[in-house]
């Protein structure tokens, strides 16, 4: 008779997030002012899982992993990533009518090789409140604003897939399948299926977007309109190979990947009341 089995599982997730930042605002003139933002930021992130199952129970309706003379199956996973940025940025002002915000940021991370776990990436945003600088504003323009910027962004890869890895070992035959560690105290681990790839980069992501807001006859007509063209090169992705070769796939930059576009809102308010 089968008196059944039981299985537990425990899963732990923990993420540290630490930041550390120093401000410096200064209004060199009534109508010209800028900030200075510089920090640190370290992330680390880890998991855990343990899964544990057991059959034959000597005691029916008694699920504890203790209650059968059998070997336990024991499955544990770990990982652990961190990533470390240096950033900084500067905002200006001038006259309440002209932003400039230039930020830059690098970041090291653990889950790629050593010689390419160092990615860096500005960016920079310039606006004009031109309604601000008319001596004669048109009755029907409440406020206009032109803004462009360009800016790169990185990204890591998952974790542990510049190397090669051993996994539990596993037999499958018929009628039966053998999972290690065995019953007679024999254990194995065999190497994974993925090949290791040292010479793994981070994608980057470079966006230009150029765009207007516009407040139209006592703010009830508001148009927003962007144009953007965002492009990613070295895009991390799973690349499969032959299984000829003993394995099934590798991490690698393949690809680059361009979306262009624009997008448009217009709204309109019908009704208001007495405050606006």
């Amino acid at each position: 008779d089968d008196n059944g089995f039981v299985s537990e599982q425990k899963i732990n997730n923990t993420q540290l997030n630490h930041d550390f930042l120093l401000s410096w605002d200064k209004e060199v003139s009534p109508i010209f002012k800028y900030n200075v933002l510089a920090g640190v930021n370290i992330n680390s992130r880890a998991t855990s899982s343990m899964f544990t199952s057991v059959a034959g129970l000597d005691i029916p309706g008694f699920y504890n992993v203790s209650n059968s003379p059998a070997t336990p199956v024991v499955t544990a996973t770990e990982t652990l990533r961190r990533l470390a940025g240096l950033f900084g940025v500067i905002s200006t002002e001038y006259k309440n009518m002209l932003f400039l915000n230039i930020s830059a940021r690098n970041d090291w991370s653990s889950t790629l090789p050593a010689e390419n776990r160092s990615f860096f990436y500005p960016a920079a945003n310039l606006s004009y409140v031109f309604t601000e600088s008319l001596n004669t504003k048109p009755s029907w323009l409440d406020f206009g604003k032109l803004r462009v910027g360009y800016g790169w962004s990185g990204n890591d890869a998952p974790v542990y897939v510049t190397e090669s890895v051993y996994t539990q070992g596993s037999n499958y035959m018929p009628f039966r399948r053998f999972t290690f560690p065995l019953a007679t105290g024999v254990n194995g681990f065999s190497v994974g299926n993925r090949i290791k790839n040292p010479n793994l980069q981070p994608e980057i992501t470079k966006e230009l977007e150029l765009g207007t807001d516009l407040r139209l006859y006592d703010n009830r007509i508001i148009l927003d309109f962007t144009y953007y063209n965002r492009r990613t090169d070295g895009q991390i992705l799973v690349v499969p190979v032959s299984p000829a070769s003993g394995y099934s796939n590798y991490y690698a930059n393949p690809a680059s990947v361009e979306n262009k576009g624009i997008e448009a809102m217009l709204s309109y308010r019908i009704l208001r009341n007495q405050d606006g």
